[in-house]
């Protein structure tokens, strides 16, 4: 309510920037996730993506309209101040890293995302790369899903969704694992 998101809808979504160095960080492909989960589930799922930058949000809702997210269904918004990002990480049903499969990402990048997830007790889809791997494992913190494809990003977000003893496993997990990490 605080954000002005529908309180009945599934919310699913990524919280930081949309490129970074740039590099995509794998919006589209989280976008043509989502379309097939409403498909599965209706209308009352919805696509969050927060951090920017906005220059190719015309692109990712074209994307989101041929993938059949029902307009309006799709929300992306810029950099939103530190102290409110763990307000929308929170607000997610389902967490997403929808990294692709470059080296970039596979070998370079610090797990930051999985760690804020982590600490906001989110369930979480994230892609099956080395630098993920060091600190999730499928079915224990996370489920993990094949780098850029996006009918197994939805089927890892549809696992989440529809086990519930899976979520709620996933979520005890990360807040056990996520205490091991700090600055």
């Amino acid at each position: 309510e605080k954000l002005g998101l529908p309180v009945e809808a599934l919310i699913i979504g990524f919280i930081g920037r949309f490129i970074v160095m740039g590099e995509e960080r794998g919006i589209p492909e989280l976008t043509r996730a989502v379309g097939e989960v409403c498909r599965k589930l209706g209308e009352r799922t919805m696509l969050l993506c927060v951090g920017g930058p906005l220059e190719d949000v015309g692109y990712y809702l074209d994307v989101a309209a041929e993938s059949g997210i029902p307009e309006g269904s799709a929300k992306f918004f810029d950099r939103v101040p530190s102290a409110e990002v763990p307000l929308w990480i929170k607000s997610l049903d389902v967490a997403v890293i929808p990294y692709p499969p470059n080296e970039h990402y596979s070998f370079f990048v610090s797990p930051m995302k999985a760690f804020e997830y982590m600490a906001a007790g989110v369930p979480m889809v994230a892609s099956d790369l080395p630098s993920l791997r060091e600190i999730l494992s499928d079915g224990k913190n996370a489920v993990l899903v094949k780098p850029g494809d996006p009918e197994d990003i939805s089927e890892g977000i549809m696992r989440v969704l529809e086990d519930r003893s899976l979520r709620e496993s996933l979520i005890s997990e990360m807040s056990k694992e996520v205490v091991k990490y700090t600055w």
